[in-house]
């Protein structure tokens, strides 16, 4: 069973959908630099991708699938 998360950058309105060992998701912890908390946050883990687009992110956010891990 995969684990997803949901990665939403709250300055430019997205929100992107992992499997939990992407690369860039890391298990919800991403790649150790960049945004500020307030900016970004990490929703997850779901257990399903069903459950993952179902994350509560912001309404003006647009989900989309990584282009890395989710193809």
């Amino acid at each position: 069973m995969s684990d997803y998360w949901v990665y939403e950058d709250m300055t430019v309105h997205t929100a992107t959908m992992h499997h939990a060992d992407c690369r860039y998701c890391n298990h919800g912890a991403g790649m150790g630099r960049g945004r500020i908390a307030r900016d970004s946050r990490w929703l997850g883990p779901y257990n399903s991708v069903g459950a993952a687009k179902r994350a509560p992110v912001r309404a003006n956010s647009m989900l989309r699938d990584c282009g890395i891990c989710m193809k």
